[in-house]
């Protein structure tokens, strides 16, 4: 299925959403609050803003942090570090608010990580000190045009990104990525019981070999440039529940593994529900992931997400959340692999300064093209973890330290670096 093809459909897909939309016959029980989400969003960042003058508004922040912590299911990784690998980042973001219906904002996150080291292979010998260690420099912007009408908000933006993160899949290292994507997302709302959401992203990703990367890993393979189209539509057919619909196609083109050329598309459907108390999402569908190259092992299966906030009491939160999905892979011949993904928190406001918290996570992934022995690839790991956070006027500090454990039935593939993990948590607002 080549990729114009593909985009046909999506926009096919996209169009019909929003013709049903409007042909709905809306009666009955209304919402509490019909502003769009992505108002009341821009309103709040403008309420929080550090500096304003006129209609500039500045937000600015200061972070310190092990590198990758940011990232969901991130377990620190001792492999590239000595210990400890750290990350300092000063987000900023100024918005200028043209009129009420207009608003340009940019983000500039540059970042300073120090601490690496790039022999994560007990049996490569690197003579050069400055190549087994090393700091580097990253950064991350974004701009964007946000038009805010009474039914339609609609945000047209770009981003780039050149820095460290934590691949916590079947890479399990500290990467860099250079990312780079345009493109137009909103949202839409035909009645206060009646909305819907909208993207059309392309992007670019690169894994630069002259900046840190795993030596043991042939990360390059995964550059490829890649469309996504998406559009859901939700109707809020009980007083605290709405349901919804959600359909999704993107193609894939890859540089140096061009046999990963792909396309995949999904359908599915889920629930909202919102008591101002409890907050439950949970969409699931069926994805198909087929590869161009004749013999390919291609992917069709269920896959999905769901979240869930509870306040349980005055001082007391609870989330949990899982995933299940499919990412593109470097492993032998197997061109993909399922992840699957849960964790659950809890956080208890002991004063007004001071949070304790705990937390579980899990994950497994999974091979389905065997390798030795006619053995399917199979990874798992376990982080259970308590921690504090204390807040202080501007400044917000902790820490978290859990066990983390990660298995293989491959040996080549296990994690010899099991043990005890400490997460810094530091941030400041000028």
């Amino acid at each position: 299925m080549g990729g114009n093809r593909l985009n046909r459909i999506a926009v096919g897909i996209f169009f019909s959403a929003l013709v049903s939309a409007s042909l709905a016959a809306q009666e009955g029980l209304r919402d509490r609050d019909p502003q769009l989400d992505a108002a009341k969003r821009i309103s709040d960042d403008l309420r929080r803003a550090t500096f304003r003058h006129n209609n500039l508004y500045l937000l600015s922040e200061l972070h310190f942090s092990d590198i990758g912590v940011e990232q969901r299911f991130y377990v620190p990784t001792n492999s590239q570090s000595q210990g400890i690998s750290f990350s300092v980042s000063a987000p900023q973001r100024l918005y200028i608010v043209a009129t009420k219906k207009v608003v340009f904002s940019i983000d500039a996150s540059p970042t300073w990580a120090f601490g690496l080291r790039t022999n994560d292979d007990p049996n490569t010998i690197i003579r050069d000190e400055s190549k087994r260690r090393r700091n580097q420099f990253g950064y991350r912007t974004r701009a964007d045009a946000q038009f805010l009408f009474n039914h339609l908000f609609m945000d047209a933006y770009g981003t780039y990104t050149n820095d460290l993160y934590a691949n916590t899949g079947e890479i399990n290292r500290i990467v860099t990525q250079k990312y780079r994507e345009a493109g137009v997302v909103g949202e839409w709302k035909y009645s206060s019981r009646t909305s819907g959401t909208f993207s059309a992203v392309t992007r670019r990703i690169d894994y630069p070999m002259n900046r840190f990367q795993p030596i043991d890993r042939p990360v390059d393979l995964l550059d490829r440039r890649e469309n996504n189209f998406r559009g859901s539509f939700l109707h809020k057919t009980f007083p605290l529940t709405g349901l919804f619909v959600a359909a999704e196609a993107s193609n894939y083109k890859f540089k140096n593994a061009t046999y990963k050329d792909s396309d995949r598309v999904y359908a599915g459907a889920g629930f909202l529900y919102d008591d101002g108390r409890n907050y439950w999402r949970l969409e699931a569908g069926d994805t198909k992931l087929r590869f161009d190259a004749p013999g390919s092992k291609n992917f069709q299966g269920f896959t999905g997400n769901t979240q869930y906030n509870r306040r349980v009491a005055a001082h007391w939160n609870a989330n949990f959340d899982a995933a299940r999905d499919v990412d593109f892979s470097i492993f032998a011949n197997n061109n993909f692999f399922v992840l699957d993904r849960a964790g659950t928190s809890l956080e208890w406001a002991t004063t007004r300064r001071l949070s304790l918290r705990a937390g579980f996570q899990v994950g497994r992934d999974s091979y389905q093209v065997p390798v030795v022995s006619s053995t399917l690839r199979r990874d798992q790991y376990t982080y259970p973890w308590v921690g504090f956070l204390y807040t202080f006027r501007r400044f917000r500090g902790g820490f978290d330290v859990g066990y983390y454990n990660r298995t293989s039935n491959l040996p080549e593939f296990a994690d010899e670096e099991n043990g005890i993990r400490v997460v810094l948590r530091l941030s400041f607002i000028p």
